[in-house]
């Protein structure tokens, strides 16, 4: 028993890393440009607070501030180009370029958004709002600033340029994220490679699968192989599904096995889902048991739902049954309920 609470406990432990890696690989982009957007916002309602505009322009930027927080875009675009227009020599007209731009990008204006922040950076090269300007056209796809932020040392720039090459020359793209994998990640910005890899992984076809497959098998980075395992994952394709069994069997390594039980569990592939039950049937790894069947409560198959009765019905160990009931609970079905 305490050998096997033991398992239990370090399988716990590998499956939060796993399900931070996962988390993270889902929400990052999103979570940052949230976090970006409330930082500059912070930024401008400095700038408003501070006063020292002319009263007419100040007031103009204190109604696009808060149309631009109620996310009114179109009513945002037209205050900060009526103080664009309006007080072309105003001491905060940078501000009202970026977020004039910024503005007209949200409407899915993408074009008509270059204009204002390219002469944000060509009249004001050393505004505060250039590197916000500079994120804005990379993710824009400006060529210039795309080509640009490649070269940069910021991080997040140069994974919006990578986004963005993906879309242009996907070629150049592939053979970028091949060479982050091959550099040493402490000559690299913080965080570039798994991010780098993630934006590959979201992607399909022949260059695609080969390069994550190798990953997956034998990078000395355990979060890019975890990260590659989920990507392989959301391919849906029974001949990678094959793969990450074959890893499965061949690697003892807690936190790669967790992550291929839920990749093989979120493929949705017949041979996927066949090799979880039979993990959470007779695997001769506790912990490996009930992390199956943890994950075979997100299959919502009648198939899945019947094993897990049967295992209930048939395995005596505390720690599975447990496990059973949790994942029976999840199931909307008057036979989950009855037990």
């Amino acid at each position: 028993m305490k050998r096997m609470t033991k398992h239990f406990n370090e399988a716990t432990a590998a499956a939060v890393l796993v399900a931070s890696t996962i988390f993270l690989i889902g929400t990052t982009s999103q979570a940052q440009r949230a976090y970006k957007l409330d930082q500059d916002i912070a930024k401008l309602n400095r700038f408003v607070q501070s006063g020292k505009s002319n009263p007419a322009s100040a007031q103009l930027l204190r109604e696009g501030r808060d149309l631009i927080e109620s996310q009114h875009w179109q009513q945002a675009a037209e205050k900060f180009n009526e103080l664009i227009k309006g007080f072309p020599k105003d001491r905060d007209l940078d501000a009202a370029l970026y977020w004039y731009g910024y503005a007209l990008q949200k409407q899915n204006l993408k074009d008509e958004a270059k204009a204002p922040l390219l002469r944000l950076i060509n009249h004001f090269p050393n505004s505060s709002w250039r590197r916000e300007a500079e994120a804005l056209l990379v993710f824009l796809g400006e060529q210039n600033a795309v080509k640009i932020g490649k070269e940069r040392d910021d991080c997040e720039i140069k994974i919006l340029a990578l986004q963005s090459l993906f879309q242009a020359d996907e070629e150049r793209a592939i053979a970028i994220v091949t060479e982050s994998l091959k550099t040493p990640a402490a000559s690299q910005c913080q965080g570039f490679p798994a991010a780098a890899l993630s934006i590959l992984g979201s992607r399909s076809g022949p260059r695609v699968v080969p390069i994550l497959l190798e990953v997956a098998r034998s990078n000395s980075d355990l979060k890019l192989r975890l990260t590659a395992i989920k990507r392989l994952g959301d391919q849906h394709n029974e001949q990678v599904t094959d793969e990450l069994i074959k890893i499965y069997d061949a690697d003892r390594t807690k936190e790669v096995r967790i992550q291929i039980i839920r990749a093989l569990v979120e493929s949705r592939t017949p041979r996927g889902s066949a090799k979880v039950l039979e993990i959470a049937r007779t695997s001769d790894d506790p912990a490996m048991r009930q992390i199956a069947i943890r994950y075979l409560g997100d299959l919502k198959d009648p198939a899945s739902l019947d094993e897990l009765i049967r295992i209930f019905d048939t395995d005596k160990t505390p720690q599975v049954r447990s496990q059973v009931l949790q994942a029976l609970s999840e199931r909307d079905d008057p036979r989950a309920r009855q037990k």
